[in-house]
């Protein structure tokens, strides 16, 4: 082997190409790291920093002149620096790992709120989807009607004077009574209990056919007239002060202020503190008067007036004329889709909704009805029948 080759100073081999070599800073010998002991972290670190020194076993030992105690204390000192350092980085690490969980940790966490967001975003789509239609009954009720009064609106109501089966009574009636002989257009019958209802083009009609029932079958039918009650008005942004909430001072105030009879027909229904509303009932000359001009000075206030009906539709089945408090139905119906459940748990696109009025309507018809609506549409042929019939039952006139 030639001289100038460095060679190892314990076990003389010599030092490959990239080997990792350590030198003792004293006698300037070169050693394998695996020789005396040494780890790569600590020949990293020495490699690293200059200011590191190292020696080997024999320039340490006690007794070797060439060794002084301050170059042995600063090898000390360099051998804990280098621990505290390789501490710091095991801190460091785990600090980094820590924080690429909470990282992860918080990135899951907006996921689940972006989702809920999501989810949220869409019931709250479906939920002023489904208000959007009330909100255009809302309007068509609002509009001040000029003809209350169609060719339906005459109805007189004919039963059995001893409660026999109502199929009974239409039978008996078109038997006996000849509606050309009379010279009564008649648009329809619809069966109620204990008799039917029949629709006539006018009072005129109505009163000829009531003559003719209890003239020629009295005894076995009985026929009156559909009792009518009088309209009412919603009066709103309706300032609530001490001198309004009692009904009697409300009227007191109404009549006061809006040169009115002592003795109007004027009754309050109802008072709605929340949405700062009052319903009248009202003689139909008062309510065409109070239409025509608008608005009624109430309190210290100018508060505008318009016709009121009052629909209620149940959101249990979706019939109407009652609320689901007082439904009887065993079974629940979608208002969008009319199957067994409630509106909100409704998966079903906008374009496959379908009435469960009006598919009940034409399976006992046996005809064909538009059903591709929601059964709060107020479009619906059944919303609009219902309105009808409402309306018939009002005194306009």
């Amino acid at each position: 082997m030639a001289d100038d080759v460095d060679v190892c100073a314990i076990c003389a081999d010599n030092f490959i190409v990239n080997s990792k070599v350590i030198k003792c800073k004293l006698c300037v010998k070169s050693f394998h790291p695996v020789c005396v002991g040494l780890k790569d972290l600590i020949c990293k670190y020495l490699c690293e920093f200059d200011n590191l020194i190292w020696f080997c076993d024999n320039c340490k030992q006690v007794g070797n002149s060439s060794v002084t105690k301050s170059q042995l204390d600063v090898n000390s000192d360099s051998n804990s620096h280098m621990l505290i350092l390789q501490k710091e980085i095991e801190c460091l690490n785990r600090e980094k790992d820590i924080q690429a969980k909470l990282i992860s940790e918080l990135e899951s966490s907006l996921e689940l709120h972006k989702f809920k967001s999501d989810t949220l975003q869409k019931e709250l789509s479906e939920a002023k989807s489904a208000i959007a239609p009330v909100k255009n009954i809302a309007q068509v009720l609002q509009k001040n009607v000029k003809n209350e009064k169609n060719v339906e609106s005459s109805v007189l109501l004919v039963k059995s004077a001893d409660r026999n089966n109502r199929d009974d009574v239409l039978q008996v009636l078109s038997k006996t009574i000849i509606p050309s002989r009379l010279n009564i257009c008649i648009s329809g019958t619809k069966k109620i209990k204990e008799g039917v209802a029949v629709y006539c083009k006018g009072d005129d009609d109505v009163a000829k056919l009531k003559n003719a029932v209890n003239g020629q079958i009295n005894g076995r039918l009985t026929a009156n007239e559909l009792k009518k009650y009088n309209p009412r008005l919603l009066v709103k942004n309706v300032n609530f002060s001490d001198d309004i909430k009692d009904d009697k001072m409300l009227i007191e105030n109404i009549v006061g202020l809006n040169d009115m009879d002592d003795h109007a027909d004027l009754k309050v229904i109802t008072k709605i503190e929340r949405t700062r509303q009052i319903v009248l009932e009202v003689s139909p000359d008062l309510r065409k008067k109070l239409l025509t001009r608008g608005y009624v000075w109430l309190g210290w206030r100018k508060c505008p007036i318009v016709d009121h009906l009052r629909i209620t539709q149940c959101f249990r089945c979706c019939k109407f004329g009652h609320i689901a408090k007082q439904c009887k139905s065993s079974t629940s119906a979608c208002i969008k889709c009319s199957r067994d459940h409630m509106a909100n748990q409704c998966e079903v696109a906008s374009d496959q909704v379908k009435c469960i009025i009006c598919v009940s309507y034409g399976s006992k018809s046996k005809s064909h009805v538009q059903v591709n609506h929601a059964a709060n549409d107020s479009h619906c042929p059944a919303y609009i029948n219902y309105v009808r019939n409402l309306k018939n039952r009002i005194n306009f006139d």
